[in-house]
């Protein structure tokens, strides 16, 4: 067994944990209902990507700064971002034409 699949087993032993047990996860986790089909649609690589990087730096001045970390277009960001707090995943803060990018818990995707 790979570390990888001791990686995924964990991540599923944690998911049915804190499916069982909501109470015991309050800040840990933002469980969102979507139709499978979707999934892959909003968490594109590129997407999953900068949660990534949001979620290990916690906090981003803007968007400039995380597109320049990412190598990838600020427009494109932006709106990936924009997508990603409609849907509960990121926190976007506005300060004037600024907006300043901080992780929310650990989200878990489930199928609808």
């Amino acid at each position: 067994m790979t570390s990888e699949d001791r990686n995924v087993e964990r991540g599923i032993a944690l998911l049915r944990d804190a499916i069982a047990n909501p109470e015991d996860y309050p800040d840990r986790f933002v469980c969102i209902p979507l139709d499978p089909d979707l999934i892959p649609k909003i968490l594109s690589r590129e997407r999953i990507r900068l949660m990534r990087e949001v979620l290990e730096v916690g906090e981003f001045d803007s968007v400039q700064e995380l597109a320049v970390r990412l190598g990838r277009d600020p427009t494109r960001v932006g709106r990936d971002l924009k997508d990603l707090e409609i849907r509960g995943l990121l926190s976007l803060e506005r300060e004037g034409k600024r907006k300043r990018i901080k992780a929310r818990p650990v989200p878990i995707i489930l199928g609808g």
